[in-house]
C-alpha cells in the first residue's frame, strides 16, 4: 500500500507534465492499453486467489520469460521490420 501511495501521484503528475509528448504516441498507446490492462488485472487476480506456494513457483518462470523478451527485443524488432518492409 505504501508504494502505491507514493507511485500514483508521481505517475499522474508525469502524465500531466508529458501530455504533449504522449499525444504523439496516442495511436500506439490506444493499441497497447487493452492488453496491458488485461495483463495487470489478470496478474492481480492471480496474486489474490492463488496459494502462496503456487505463486512462488510461478514467479521465477514469469521473470525468466520477461527477461528473455527484453533481451530478444532488438532481434524481434529487426525481424518485424524486415517483414513489414
Amino acid at each position: 500500500m505504501a508504494n502505491t501511495v507514493g507511485i500514483v501521484p508521481g505517475s499522474l503528475s508525469g502524465v500531466f507534465v508529458y501530455r504533449r509528448e504522449l499525444r504523439a504516441h496516442y495511436r500506439v498507446t490506444r493499441l497497447l492499453l487493452p492488453s496491458s490492462s488485461a495483463g495487470g488485472v489478470t496478474g492481480a487476480l492471480l496474486l489474490l486467489h492463488l496459494s502462496a506456494d503456487i505463486f512462488a513457483a510461478v514467479i521465477p518462470w514469469l521473470i525468466g520469460i520477461g527477461t528473455l523478451l527484453v533481451l530478444s527485443g532488438p532481434a524481434i524488432k529487426n525481424r518485424i521490420g524486415r517483414v513489414a518492409a
